[in-house]
């Protein structure tokens, strides 16, 4: 019986960083199906390039999962020789570059996927979600800073390359292009020259301002936060009860004189003779 993606090692039972892994495992699928069909070589070295990318931040996942496991040897071959699926070597094997035929053991990545959907239901994705909303922010961010470098510079490859006097001319400066107008820096070495490019340049530098925007809003939120964050909420208890405590001494100790003094009238008020 295989693991479920709850118990994933690494995971801590998170839904929202694995439904992050399940989509830039479908992403990197459709990179690898374009590489098979697309001819343009310009597009080509683009799809590569992408590719290496995503072996690396798997890499980066499956090191991450190996640290945090419970049981290293469970996760790497699995607890139950002919039973259980090797995680660990399966994540590795899907994450190796510059060899092609390995990306089909991506896909029991998406197998953990759909056991989250079928187990927590979207009623409690949607609640994950909204209590794990800084978390979440990330994972968007990193998702459309993805989806937009790779369909921006591809884009931009199909356009340009075939203009007399184009100024971006392969992959590579159609991906440095693409990266430099996310950021919004404008490097001015590559630029679009038609019309069409143009336009996918102003679409790009919209939707960089829109994703940058996001990600300084979400680490000023950081950074700017009350120190202490949940544990204000005690020292401000504990300063109103000190607060509360008279300033004067003597004041406290007459008030204390009269409580006891109200204490034994109403013993002596009890006892059968009563107070004289």
């Amino acid at each position: 019986m295989s693991e479920t993606a709850a118990d994933r090692p690494g995971s801590g039972g998170n839904s929202m960083y694995e439904l992050f892994m399940g989509f830039m495992t479908i992403t990197s699928l459709i990179v690898m199906a374009l590489l098979l069909l697309v001819r343009v070589p310009e597009v080509q070295t683009i799809l590569a390039s992408t590719d290496t990318l995503f072996c690396l931040f798997f890499l980066a996942d499956f090191g991450r999962s190996v640290v945090r496991a419970p049981d290293r040897r469970a996760y790497l071959v699995g607890d139950r020789p002919g039973r259980s699926l090797p995680t660990g070597i399966i994540d590795l094997l899907g994450s190796i570059p510059a060899i092609g035929i390995l990306r089909i053991f991506r896909v029991f990545r998406l197998t953990r996927v759909i056991r989250i959907l079928q187990q927590g239901g979207p009623a409690a994705i949607a609640k994950q979600f909204v209590a794990r909303r800084s978390e979440a922010a990330i994972y968007i961010i990193a998702v459309a800073s993805m989806l937009v470098l790779l369909l921006g510079s591809i884009a931009i490859a199909y356009v340009e390359p075939a203009t007399a006097d184009a100024n971006i001319k392969t992959g590579g400066d159609a991906f440095w292009w693409a990266f430099v107008t996310i950021t919004t820096v404008g490097y001015g070495d590559r630029y679009p020259v038609t019309e069409i490019g143009r336009f996918i340049g102003m679409l790009t530098m919209a939707v960089g301002i829109g994703i940058f925007g996001v990600l300084t809003s979400y680490l000023s939120s950081i950074f700017l936060a009350p120190a202490g964050g949940q544990d204000a909420a005690p020292v401000a208890a504990e300063s109103s009860a000190e607060t509360a405590v008279p300033a004067d001494p003597v004041a406290a100790e007459v008030a204390a004189l009269r409580a006891e003094l109200a204490d034994l009238r109403r013993y002596l008020e009890r006892r059968p003779g009563g107070v004289a």
